[in-house]
């Protein structure tokens, strides 16, 4: 493995030094860990829905070349948009990142989950702010994930709910019949380092 190694001095105390994994993360080392689809208050609209990101190696890993998107429907057409993280984003050795829909909205993350130190440090969290949609809400604190391609002409948050939502873009005339997230390196079509998909 590739490191490059960063030296701060903190206050006075002496040297303090970070590996940073420089390469790209490879299969195994940055993983889906888990998806929450919203909750069952049909007041709640999707704000609340976010991917959580683990790093599996003793390193911090580098994300500006990481991108997060989907395939849905018949898991050939498309219809998820493909975001990428902002330059300077890493994910500290065995440590989460949060990517959420909404921060604070009345409905979003943080709204449903308060207690999360990503509330309140606003360390490790990300938002898929959609600048084009009037209804959304950017949270100053919260650095935003990139949109690198869009499909759709309603919402580019990625849709985390299952079944036939009706946005995006259909296949055949038919509206998901599953969801497939993919984590990828180099590229809107970079390789696949990890993959997560259901009904």
């Amino acid at each position: 493995m590739k490191y490059l190694k960063l030296f701060f001095v903190l206050f006075g105390m002496g040297l303090v030094s970070i590996n940073v994994y420089s390469a790209d993360p490879v299969l195994g080392e940055l993983v889906i860990n888990e998806i929450f689809v919203g909750t069952a208050d049909t007041g709640d609209y999707d704000g609340s829905e976010y991917m959580e990101l683990y790093n599996t190696t003793d390193v911090a890993l580098d994300l500006d070349n990481v991108y997060i998107g989907g395939t849905e429907y018949d898991g050939t057409c498309g219809g998820e948009d493909i975001w990428q993280f902002p330059a300077g984003s890493i994910i500290q050795a065995k440590g989460y990142v949060i990517i959420v829909k909404d921060v604070q909205d009345g409905d979003g993350f943080c709204d449903v989950f308060p207690t999360c130190s990503a509330c309140s440090d606003y360390q490790d969290i990300y938002e898929l702010y959609d600048a084009d949609q009037t209804f959304e809400t950017d949270d100053p604190n919260v650095p935003n994930m990139i949109l690198a391609t869009s499909q759709s002409t309603f919402d580019d948050q990625l849709l985390y709910i299952g079944g036939g939502h009706g946005k995006g873009k259909s296949c055949g005339g038919t509206y998901n019949m599953y969801e497939a997230y993919y984590l990828r390196v180099g590229g809107t079509s970079g390789t696949i380092i990890d993959a997560v998909s259901y009904k």
